[in-house]
């Protein structure tokens, strides 16, 4: 029809029109005044199509229309057509949800204000997709959700139970569908379970808004607990209830932030050893020196030089205690160079022997391919003797203790539970011992700081802690298996490196501190360690300006008539820092610079210092030491090769 078309075919008035349509087959309506039906034809009152029951005779087409789930756009074009706004209307019309059944409604008014309504039926309408299409295409896209899908009926039946439900839980869906969720359930939640879900079909909510379950504890296949983190949604089909709830496996996630928490707590405690170790040093570093100058000054031959020695084995325990602190913190001045595991293993082994004792088989098993490694030589020994010791220790009735070394490569799998790990060619060496073992519960605490299952007095609680640090520091990780009653074996992993390794210097034999006369400025902020400096610098011939802050250093200076040869700072001090002292007096003299301190690499970095590039000296460190360092670089005149 067009908007010209004021007049029905078949003549004027209601007996041409009611004429036209009851000689068409397709439905027809004639509706008057306020859209009521004043007459239908034979194809319209067989009640073949959903608006016949709707709208009989005297009905009221518009609010039928009106009543239909999409039915507003259809009732409104009507009544602008019953009422005069517009000659004509075609548009499609849901007239049964359930069926998908779609018409075209077709709506003329002529002159006399009477609208012929005719009903087509559509069968390929977009909307009118058949359901078993739509229900396969939800069932592909429930079927690839990553997430677990279960529905159960309102009798508890499981009637949906989609792929990644299946893996989660370790069953078919055929064996799951029909079944109760009480299988997944752990049996101290199963009485709890029908009451939530019925309070939530009821309310739509629970105790737990917006019927986010949070975690729960859901139970495999195999009887296995895990963390599952659910939501619960409630829907009416057919008259009855469904519950559909989402799972999402979530022990991988509780995993790593448990790993995550760990080093964090490791962090702080790291922080903490870094920052007590300056002031620690100072006072061992004093210890050290004051007790070998009054050991020179009384002699062996003295009755108090047993105490002396005594004395200087303590200090040197105190000194021990501090670098392990340092070394777990992973912030200890380390000298790495690429070496060879099954060399470093195999030249301490003699030492081990004796370590172990003789109720302990020590048996080695070096890989001749065995790669390289870089790391520092000293503290990988120093890994080598703790987890020795700690076997050793595992063994009070003797047995047997394996040392190895090998080549391994770590893939993904691997590396996916260990968030500290990458994949790569790794180095590993392990001590693996048939002692007594170790339980889950210890397992999860053995590298924390301070814990030891030792009796008081036999151990500090460091060991493992310390052997973790160097190997972090290097790149690597430790891996611990144990057994209660059948032993423990610990394995090193270390990035393996392709190159030569660096030859290993002879021990030099000791030689007597050197003597000088030139001068020496001393930064120091410590009295007890600048005093003792400047106390043994004198006394090896030298001239000493001695200050206790960066700002006095500089006076000190600008009054001194003549050459100041080195200036021996610490590195962080109040008002400036050693750098800063430093490049002060750079520009007005030349004068060679070492710096000290007994803080960690990383307080001493973000100073400044580079102690690969500068000459450093680590505190504590003996008076000998410095001396034949401030000789070298008295001779070099301070370049930044001379490094202790």
């Amino acid at each position: 029809m067009s908007d010209g078309s004021k007049s029905m075919p078949g003549g004027e008035g209601a007996l041409g029109v009611a004429s036209f349509m009851m000689a068409l087959p397709t439905p027809c309506a004639l509706v008057g005044a306020g859209g009521r039906v004043e007459r239908v034809n034979a194809a319209w009152a067989s009640k073949a199509h959903a608006l016949a029951a709707l709208a009989a005779p005297g009905a009221d087409l518009i609010g039928a229309l009106a009543a239909l789930p999409e039915g507003e756009a259809a009732a409104t074009g009507l009544r602008d057509v019953v009422e005069g706004r517009r000659c004509e209307l075609s548009c499609d019309v849901c007239v049964n949800a359930d069926d998908d059944a779609w018409a075209r409604l077709v709506a003329a008014r002529d002159d006399s204000g009477r609208v012929l309504v005719m009903v087509v039926d559509i069968a390929d309408h977009p909307a009118s997709e058949s359901k078993a299409a739509s229900e396969l295409r939800l069932q592909r896209i429930v079927e690839s959700a990553m997430d677990g899908i279960i529905t159960i009926d309102q009798l508890g039946h499981v009637v949906m139970f989609n792929a990644a439900a299946e893996k989660m839980f370790g069953v078919t869906a055929g064996e799951a569908i029909g079944g109760t969720l009480d299988r997944f359930i752990p049996h101290r939640s199963r009485d709890q379970h029908p009451s939530f879900i019925h309070a939530f079909g009821r309310a739509g909510v629970t105790t737990r808004s917006m019927g986010h379950l949070g975690a729960v504890a859901g139970v495999r296949a195999d009887g296995t607990e895990f963390p599952i983190e659910a939501s619960i949604s409630h829907a009416r089909s057919d008259g009855q209830h469904f519950y559909t709830v989402i799972l999402r496996d979530i022990a991988e996630r509780k995993r790593l932030e448990a790993q995550l928490l760990q080093a964090q707590k490791m962090e702080g405690v790291g922080r903490l050893a870094g920052g007590i170790a300056h002031d620690f040093n100072n006072l061992i570093m004093a210890i050290f020196n004051y007790l070998a100058l009054a050991s020179r000054k009384l002699g062996v031959d003295h009755p108090v030089a047993p105490t002396l020695a005594q004395a200087n084995q303590a200090a040197q325990r105190a000194a021990d205690l501090t670098r392990q602190l340092l070394t777990f913190a992973r912030k200890q001045i380390v000298a790495p160079r690429v070496l060879s595991p099954k060399e470093v293993a195999a030249g301490i082994t003699p030492m081990l022997r004796r370590l172990i004792g003789e109720d302990v088989t020590l048996r080695t098993v070096f890989a001749d391919d065995t790669g390289m490694v870089r790391a520092d030589h000293a503290q990988l020994e120093q890994v080598l003797v703790n987890l020795v010791i700690n076997a050793r220790d595992a063994m009070p009735a003797g047995g047997t203790l394996t040392l190895e070394t090998h080549n391994t490569v770590l893939d993904e799998a691997f590396c996916r539970s260990r968030v500290e790990v990458t994949p790569g060619e790794y180095v590993v060496f392990a001590v693996t011992d048939t002692g007594v073992g170790m339980t889950p519960e210890v397992q999860r605490h053995i590298f924390e700081p301070f814990f030891t299952t030792k009796p008081a007095g036999k151990g500090t609680g460091l060991g493992l802690a310390m052997c973790q640090g160097i190997v972090k520091q290097a790149g690597g990780h430790i891996g611990v298996y144990s057994e209660v009653g059948r032993g423990t074996s610990v394995r090193v992993y270390l990035p393996r490196v392709y190159a030569n390794a660096s030859p290993t210097a002879g021990a030099a034999a000791p030689k007597p501190p050197p003597r000088g006369s030139e001068t020496i400025l001393i930064a120091e902020d410590s009295a007890l360690v600048r005093e003792l400096v400047a106390e043994e610098l004198r006394n090896a011939g030298y001239t000493v300006l001695s200050a206790e802050s960066g700002p006095e250093a500089l006076k000190l200076a600008a009054a001194h008539p003549g050459t100041i040869d080195v200036l021996l700072t610490d590195v962080v001090m109040p008002d400036m820092s050693g750098v800063q002292l430093a490049e002060k007096l750079a520009e007005t003299r030349k004068i060679a610079v070492i710096y000290m301190s007994g803080y960690t690499e990383e307080t001493i970095t973000h100073h400044g210092v580079d102690p690969e590039r500068v000459t450093f000296i680590a505190k504590p460190f003996m008076s000998d030491t410095l001396l034949h360092l401030v000789r070298r670089v008295i001779g070099t005149g301070g370049t930044p090769r001379d490094r202790r």
